[in-house]
């Protein structure tokens, strides 16, 4: 399914089918009926029409363990299937099967989570009495980090997963000499911030990402992606150079004055406590 658009929840489960065209529409109504109507709108009803009180519960049953799990989380936690926290939470993502192709073979968990993964409001009543609270999660410890983690960068797509790169950064020292360096730029007049959010401009981002031990996570050049829908991507941007101006302010080592930021006299003092010693 390609949807020109990503809705967040959809009343009933026509209005999520009408997303379909009409050759994944006959898939999915394939896995109810032997024999599917030809019109978009006869097909529509025909798997509606499944979805009384008792169908409902039949349908529900024809699912395996993952599956049922993944309504239960958007019956008690949703509407939409969060892919990502599904797959922290069991460890691998259920089979939505295959819905792309002429003669894909989709799960009948696409039934429950049509669309980019959404459980309709009228099928979430019908299930809310039987189906069971997941589980709160469980946090799984590791004795060393993996090299890679798997992502799904298009909710709408939950089985597409990727793997990248696990990157660590050892943070304890970078941590008091960026204090140190941000407060001296502070100290140059080297912070103008915005007048509303008192947020740094992108000059000032810049010109601290320059100070930063081992410079920002991303760099500009190499920013990944956040995909937002087809043809439409935001960069990740810079993280620290962006937030260290903020908590300065926050912990009040640093005030605006004007359209830049001044060292408070708790700044002036935090410069003198963390003076390296000297050998």
């Amino acid at each position: 399914m390609s949807p020109r658009y990503h809705p967040t929840s959809y009343a009933t489960l026509g209005e999520a089918l009408g997303s379909y065209t009409v050759p994944e529409l006959k898939l999915l109504a394939a896995l109810l009926e032997t024999r599917t109507p030809s019109r978009r709108d006869d097909v529509i009803r025909t798997i509606t029409g499944h979805f009384s009180d008792e169908g409902v519960r039949a349908l529900w049953e024809s699912l395996d363990r993952l599956q049922k799990a993944a309504v239960a989380e958007a019956v008690h936690e949703g509407p939409m299937f969060d892919a990502g926290r599904f797959k922290a939470r069991h460890g691998r993502l259920p089979d939505f099967g295959d819905l792309h192709h002429f003669r894909g073979r989709p799960t009948h968990l696409r039934l429950f989570l049509p669309g980019p993964g959404i459980l309709p409001d009228d099928v979430r009543k019908k299930l809310l009495p039987f189906v069971p609270v997941p589980e709160p999660p469980a946090l799984a410890t590791l004795a060393a980090l993996p090299a890679t983690v798997s992502v799904v960068p298009r909710p709408w797509r939950p089985n597409e997963v990727e793997e990248r790169p696990v990157v660590v950064r050892e943070m304890e020292a970078a941590a008091l000499h960026d204090l140190r360096a941000v407060l001296r730029l502070v100290e140059g007049s080297g912070i103008a911030v915005t007048d509303r959010k008192r947020e740094p401009t992108a000059a000032s981002v810049r010109a601290v990402a320059e100070v930063l031990l081992g410079g920002d996570f991303y760099r500009g050049e190499e920013g990944g992606t956040l995909g937002l829908g087809p043809g439409a991507a935001e960069q990740i941007g810079p993280i620290r150079a962006f937030a260290l101006p903020m908590l300065v302010q926050a912990g009040g080592l640093a005030q605006r004055r004007g359209q830049r930021l001044a060292v408070t006299a708790a700044g002036r003092r935090a410069l003198r406590e963390t003076e390296p010693a000297r050998v």
